[in-house]
């Protein structure tokens, strides 16, 4: 078949082992740069609009319904690298944008399954076929083989450089490998997709920890470019008495054990506080060590948990107990073992200012719940001890939410810092060009203080600090 000709008709048939079906066939193709087109198309085709790959949803749907899986497989994989993965453990925000599940027109594609199968059902024989660029003889050494450091390497090697990853732990991943359960996320399918990446010609060194091993100067003397890619490893804390007692874990250590497969001492009755996939995930898990009285117990309602519908079903269905609108203020232990926590009630009040609804304790509210262990699942920041200096803001991983839904011009694209002579951050040149950008600055002049930003910010980057001045009459 010419190329011409798949334009030329309006339906053509395909053939797959005895079944024949037909699909109608694109008749024309036009590119735009119209920035109106695109607002259109936002409104036409939401969910692809809403995921953060933008992801061409339509058009890997139609190929699973064709049922060319391999096609479906690579429409997902030229958006992100790992659709297998995604097909498994997205919060798939598509799906609640899907205009199938708008009023009259019934429910929402299953958009995130429908991505798993392409993976599970393409042919064995099925080849990734990537254009890669020629040589260019310059080496980039990536931290980290978490999500972050695979695509940055996987995109960099496209382009013909040579890529050198370095992991500290024993195997590649990262929270892919270390904080997500094995029976959601099937660690194979992880480690296949993983070699489609390393393919290209990836090196990886794993149990090399930057700081001991190898220092972030030396990096950079046997490096055109180093990538930072750590992600965030070090989880919060309660900062509440008796956080530091035996059987209190941190969410992240407890399945970064259960993946490792030890078995981490849970016992019978088990509270998880936290809101997140990671609380449900060792919820879950904890069901798994023996536990029988499992409860998730969080400081608002239900529906601000930052996990979706399905996650709750999950939950629910193992007979996983949620409580709401409760937070640890004491964990109370006999010698250096946990035996109960003391919870304080809290109430919703609605604030002027993201996220606008908050919760606030209610004095006098306190009551004593025995324990075996707790898991606090209460998210993670970025290790910045990872590497053995203050880590360079051009290095670091950013993303450009808080800029769509900045009020103001406040929030600039950096494509160049300079740095004064007393080692501080100095003037910076902006860029309207993405591609040129290494950092995102703050205009304090232009910024209002509307925390929009802090808000949005999916990895806690900006912190604001309310300053009063008070003149005080001596």
């Amino acid at each position: 078949m010419k190329r011409n000709d798949l334009y030329s008709k309006e339906e053509k048939l395909f053939q797959d082992k005895n079944k024949i079906y037909s699909v109608q066939s694109v008749k024309q193709i036009v590119y735009s740069t119209d920035i109106r087109d695109f607002g259109q198309v936002a409104k036409s085709v939401p969910c692809q609009d809403v995921c953060p790959a933008k992801t061409n949803i339509p058009g890997y749907i139609r190929a699973v319904y064709e049922k060319r899986y391999g096609r479906a497989y690579e429409l997902n994989r030229s958006a992100n690298i790992l659709p297998g993965v995604l097909g498994r453990i997205c919060s798939r925000p598509c799906e609640s944008a899907c205009r199938h599940g708008e009023p009259d027109n019934g429910i929402s594609v299953g958009i995130c399954h429908l991505k798993r199968s392409c993976a599970d059902l393409k042919p064995g024989s099925h080849r990734i076929i990537e254009g890669l660029y020629a040589p260019t003889d310059k080496r980039v050494a990536i931290i980290g083989s978490g999500p972050a450091g695979l695509a940055a390497a996987h995109d960099l090697a496209i382009l013909g450089h040579k890529v050198m990853i370095f992991e500290r732990l024993e195997k590649p991943g990262g929270m892919l490998m270390y904080g997500i359960p094995e029976f959601r996320l099937p660690r194979d399918l992880l480690m296949l997709e993983i070699k489609n990446i390393l393919r290209l010609g990836i090196e990886l060194k794993t149990n090399k920890a930057i700081g001991s091993d190898i220092s972030l100067t030396q990096l950079e003397k046997e490096y055109d470019a180093v990538v930072v890619a750590t992600g965030c490893v070090t989880p919060r804390k309660f900062d509440i008495p008796g956080e530091d007692l035996e059987n209190v874990h941190k969410g992240l250590d407890f399945m970064k054990a259960v993946n490792e497969g030890q078995t981490p001492f849970a016992g019978d009755k088990v509270v998880v506080i936290g809101a997140g996939f990671t609380a449900v995930d060792c919820a879950r898990s904890a069901i798994r060590l023996g536990a029988s009285d499992v409860s998730i117990n969080i400081r608002k309602t239900i529906e601000y948990m930052r996990i979706d519908e399905t996650e709750k079903q999950e939950a629910e269905f193992e007979g996983i107990k949620t409580y709401s609108l409760i937070q640890p203020s004491k964990i109370i232990g006999d010698g250096n073992k946990v035996t109960a926590v003391e919870f304080k009630r809290t109430r919703m009040e609605k604030i002027d200012t993201p996220p606008y609804r908050i919760s606030i304790p209610i004095e006098n509210s306190q009551f004593i719940v025995p324990v075996d262990s707790v898991i606090a699942a209460l998210g993670q920041t970025p290790d910045e001890a990872v590497v053995s200096r203050e880590i360079d803001p051009l290095a670091c991983i950013y993303c450009s939410a808080c800029i769509d839904v900045a009020p103001k011009d406040c929030i600039k694209m950096i494509e160049n810092i300079f740095v004064n002579p007393d080692g501080t951050y100095g003037r910076y040149e902006e860029t309207e060009d993405w591609s040129r950008v290494v950092s995102i600055a703050i205009d304090n002049a232009n910024c209002i203080r509307c925390g929009q930003c802090l808000a949005v910010c999916p990895m806690d980057c900006i912190s604001v600090i309310k300053t009063e001045l008070i003149e005080i009459d001596t």
